[in-house]
C-alpha cells in the first residue's frame, strides 16, 4: 500500500482482494469421486515461515520445511474423497495477499493456524466439487473438454539500465476455462486486469509464480 509517497508492505483493507476460489474437476464418467481436483486460490503461503522482529519464532526461525496451507488444504481434499482423488493447488497473483491472521498482523502461524486456514480453502473447495454433480449440474456438463495449449517467449526489461530478461508464457484452455501463467511475483492487480482483457470468451485462471522466474 503507498504511505508517504512509497510503496510499503502493510495491511490496506480497501486494497484489491481476490476472495473467490476457483475449482476444476476432473471425473472418470463412472463414479461420483474425482479423479483430481485442482484448486485454485489468490493467496500467499507464508504462514509456517521464518518471522520477523515483531512475530515469534524470530531469530531462530522454524527449522523444518513446511508445504503450508497449500499442501495442508490438499491432504483435507484427499482426506474427504477418501485418498481415491488427488489434489493440487495453483497460486494466483498473490504478491501483495497474505492470509488474515488474527492478531499482529505480520505474525507467523503454527500448526494449528494452517490447519484453521486450510481447512476453511479445502472445505469450500468440495462444496464446489460437489455441488458440480448433483443432478441439475451434472446435465449441464459436456462429457469431454477439448485441451488446447500454446507457449511464447516475451523480452522485458530487467533490474538495470539495458540488462533484458526472456519471460516464458504458457496458456491451457480446458473446455472454457483459461489457465495462464505469469512468472515472477505478480500482484493481484495483475490478475484482474488479465481477467477484464480476456472478458466473455473464456473463464481465465491464472497462475503466478510459474517457470521458477
Amino acid at each position: 500500500a503507498p504511505l508517504n509517497g512509497r510503496a510499503v508492505v502493510r495491511l490496506n483493507p480497501d486494497g484489491p482482494c481476490d476472495r473467490r476460489d476457483k475449482v476444476l474437476r476432473f471425473d472418470d464418467g463412472r463414479s461420483l469421486e474425482p479423479m483430481a481436483i485442482l484448486m485454485h486460490a489468490v493467496c500467499h503461503a507464508c504462514v509456517h515461515t521464518w518471522g520477523d522482529r515483531f512475530s515469534p519464532p524470530y531469530p531462530s526461525g522454524y527449522p523444518q520445511a513446511s508445504s503450508d496451507f497449500p499442501g495442508e488444504a490438499r491432504d483435507f481434499v484427499e482426506l474427504v474423497y477418501a485418498s481415491r482423488t488427488k489434489a493440487m493447488f495453483l497460486q494466483g497473483c498473490a504478491g501483495d495477499i497474505r492470509p488474515n491472521l488474527p492478531g499482529y498482523p505480520y505474525r507467523c502461524g503454527d500448526e494449528a493456524d494452517i490447519r484453521w486456514i486450510a481447512r476453511n480453502l479445502g472445505c469450500a473447495v468440495v462444496r464446489a466439487a460437489d455441488y458440480s454433480v448433483i443432478r441439475e449440474q451434472l446435465a449441464r456438463r459436456p462429457k469431454i473438454y477439448p485441451i488446447r495449449c500454446a507457449t511464447k517467449t516475451v523480452t522485458l526489461p530487467g533490474a538495470k539500465p539495458g540488462e533484458t530478461v526472456q519471460c516464458p508464457l504458457q496458456a491451457m484452455m480446458i473446455g472454457p476455462y483459461l489457465l495462464l501463467t505469469i512468472p515472477g511475483e505478480p500482484m493481484v492487480e495483475y490478475g484482474f486486469r488479465l481477467e477484464e482483457g480476456v472478458g466473455d470468451r473464456a473463464v481465465p485462471i491464472v497462475v503466478g509464480y510459474a517457470n521458477g522466474n
